[in-house]
């Protein structure tokens, strides 16, 4: 009997959505159990957090490294990955600050945070021009509306929810917890338009990654407008618990993305089997030339 060799795809994936189902049941028993004894329960979930950054941003870096140079997607890759590694700095000066205070809600973290999305729109731009070749007049265009879209609309977006709600933030923490929500969406919905552009989505898996960033902004904000959101597990919020576990997977979600390429490029696209093409069984079909298959 022949046996057949299981594509290097298929397990290592298989591998890594398995690692992401046991860190999030983790973070849950954690969060929620509380086993660590005085501040360790929190600042392990704290630092947590600069983890999965480090994985998501890892492994941007060996896509990146997949590319020589003068090749165009190389820039791409390093845009994208520069930009997660300034998350990873986001992130690791958020977890040490927890260790002396309470962070408040726009902080010395922020600067890292928010300069990453120049290197992250600076590789879509990169990728924009890959696929599409626009005319220097449609970039201009098109630059245009993202810098419409993400200077006003969170301004709009912010005083309609000041209006709406009684809050203890300050105008511009509401803004910036609102620009994070819209930067994330508008690079999601752009990543949608290149999956849909490239089959089998190569270059817009990772993209799509940030799509489960939109809905964690979306999810945080709510709450530190309102005011339910509690930094400490020791609160025992649910809401709070479950805004962090979103933002955890968020990491997660975009790494497992980020590896579904660097997998496709080490390796290549799974074969189609022989066994889903059918061979039309009638003496036409048999003749010189004419052979067709039809895919199941």
């Amino acid at each position: 009997m022949e046996m057949t060799q299981r594509h290097p795809y298929t397990k290592i994936m298989l591998r890594a959505i398995l690692t992401v189902c046991l860190l999030t049941a983790a973070f849950f028993y954690i969060y929620w159990v509380y086993p660590l004894p005085g501040d360790w329960n929190d600042n392990l979930l704290n630092f947590s957090f600069t983890f999965v950054a480090l994985l998501a941003a890892g492994i941007a870096t060996l896509n990146y490294q997949h590319f020589k140079r003068g090749e165009p997607l190389r820039r791409v890759w390093m845009n994208l990955a520069l930009g997660l590694w300034g998350w990873v700095l986001a992130e690791a000066i958020w977890a040490c600050l927890t260790l002396f205070m309470e962070v408040p809600d726009i902080s010395l973290a922020d600067i890292p945070w928010v300069g990453a999305y120049f290197f992250l729109m600076a590789a879509f731009i990169h990728q924009f021009r890959v696929i599409t070749l626009p005319t220097p007049a449609q970039e201009r265009k098109w630059l245009r509306i993202v810098l419409l879209v993400l200077l006003i609309g969170p301004v709009l977006v912010t005083q309609l929810e000041r209006a709406l709600w009684n809050t203890e933030q300050t105008w511009f923490d509401t803004y910036v917890s609102i620009f994070y929500v819209f930067a994330d969406l508008t690079l999601a919905v752009a990543a949608i338009k290149i999956a849909r552009i490239f089959g089998r989505g190569l270059f817009g898996r990772a993209w799509i990654g940030l799509l489960a960033f939109v809905i964690s902004d979306l999810f945080y904000s709510a709450l530190l407008i309102t005011g339910l959101y509690a930094q400490s597990a020791k609160s025992d919020s649910v809401l709070s618990m479950f805004a962090d576990a979103v933002y955890f997977d968020a990491y997660l979600i975009t790494a497992l993305a980020l590896l579904t390429n660097y997998v496709l490029f080490r390796f290549g696209p799974k074969p189609i089997p022989a066994s889903e093409f059918l061979v039309e069984p009638s003496l036409k079909s048999l003749e010189p030339g004419k052979i067709s298959h039809t895919r199941r």
